[in-house]
C-alpha cells in the first residue's frame, strides 16, 4: 500500500513493484482509492471475463433453445406480437440516424 505522495514522489517504483502480480493499493487517509496492476495481469484478467461473458451468453443460448425445443417457449414474429404488419418500404438502410 502506498499514499498518493508515494505515487507522486516515485512512480516507476511502484510501477516495478506490481511486475510481479500483486497488485499496489494507493491510499488518501488511510482509505484505498485506487489499484494499480502491472498491464499484463490486466490484460488477462480481461481475457478471462470475457471468456466467463462467453460461458454465460452460450449457457443462455442453450437454454433458450431447450425451451423452444420442449415447447416452452414459442416464437412470434412481428405481426403475432404487436398485431401490425412490418412495413418494409419504411426501412431505409442508409438513412442509420448517424448523419
Amino acid at each position: 500500500m502506498h499514499s498518493i505522495s508515494d505515487l507522486k514522489k516515485s512512480p516507476r517504483k511502484i510501477v516495478d513493484q506490481v511486475q510481479d502480480g500483486k497488485p499496489t493499493y494507493i491510499l488518501t487517509n488511510s482509505t484505498p482509492q485506487a489499484v494499480i496492476i502491472a498491464a499484463a495481469t490486466f490484460d488477462k484478467m480481461v481475457r478471462k471475463l470475457r471468456a466467463y461473458e462467453t460461458m454465460a451468453d452460450n449457457q443462455k443460448v442453450a437454454e433458450r433453445v431447450e425451451r423452444y425445443e420442449t415447447g416452452k417457449t414459442k416464437l412470434v414474429n412481428y405481426e403475432e406480437l404487436t398485431g401490425h404488419k412490418l412495413d418494409e418500404s419504411l426501412y431505409d438502410p442508409s438513412d442509420d440516424g448517424w448523419e
